[in-house]
């Protein structure tokens, strides 16, 4: 089948070839290409989402859970598509959600007393547009790195994907270590210690199968299904169990300040 060659330009239905859809049943549709199991596979991110939406004690931790069925949504979109705009919508998506989680995690940290690297509000009515802040500028700073490479730049998409990834671990850098050094300085590391290493365990084996694509899947020595799609798998799991020991964190902080536990 005759494929146009990549050609970098702004207009969002480019096809955004990153090698993704390898392995994938792949569908033309119009000028898109749909791959059906890297979409199919964003269900793992409605589970995580819904599940972290309903049970997590608190309100922090629930929006967070929504805010991940925004990524699966948004993911699904850009594998519907495989193009440029699919992409920018799914990074989007990925950097409001991991900045959010920034905010939850700085606020168990000023609760406990520990591990704080951002300024907080003034006053608790404030709290809504300090979320919206970080939020706002973190998904700015990850998703314009990508942005200015493909766009200004030139890159390609593989390059542009590791651009991205790289901002994508700066943020989930920015939750982690202030968060475990909290935890640990409070003397709650230990009885958690279990999940920090799985959450740990499972983005890395996804990381993994995202590299082995290039290694196995683009020269043809495995293309029996998508290995993207096992990242769908890997980092929804991990998102859960992250998600889950900010909201344990949030509720020590609570319990510290006297304030109750939310349902």
């Amino acid at each position: 089948v005759h494929q146009a060659p990549q050609v970098n330009s702004a207009m969002p239905a480019q096809l955004f070839r990153n090698h993704d859809a390898c392995g994938d049943i792949v569908v033309p549709i119009g000028g898109v290409e749909f791959q059906t199991i890297n979409v199919v596979t964003n269900l793992f991110f409605v589970v995580a989402g819904r599940a972290l939406a309903v049970k997590s004690r608190r309100s922090e931790a629930r929006q967070s859970g929504v805010l991940l069925l925004a990524v699966a949504w948004f993911s699904a979109a850009y594998h519907a598509t495989s193009s440029w705009g699919g992409f920018l919508l799914d990074i989007c998506a990925m950097a409001i959600w991991v900045s959010h989680l920034v905010g939850c995690c700085q606020t168990a940290c000023a609760g406990l007393g520990h591990g704080l690297i951002l300024p907080r509000p003034r006053s608790p009515e404030h709290q809504g547009a300090w979320f919206l802040a970080v939020a706002s500028v973190g998904s700015a700073c990850a998703v314009g790195a990508p942005f200015v490479a493909f766009e200004v730049f030139d890159a390609d998409p593989v390059t542009t994907w590791n651009v991205w990834a790289n901002s994508f671990l700066v943020l989930v850098l920015l939750v982690a270590l202030p968060g475990l050094f909290c935890l640990a300085r409070e003397g709650l590391l230990r009885p958690i210690v279990g999940t920090v290493a799985a959450s740990v365990a499972f983005i890395l084996v996804g990381v993994i199968f995202t590299q082995l694509i290039h290694v196995l899947c683009v020269p043809g020595h495995f293309t029996a299904l998508p290995l993207h799609s096992m990242w769908h798998a890997c980092s929804a799991t991990s998102a859960y169990l992250m998600v889950n020991l900010v909201d344990d964190a949030l509720c020590a902080a609570a319990e510290r300040s006297g304030g109750l536990k939310e349902n």
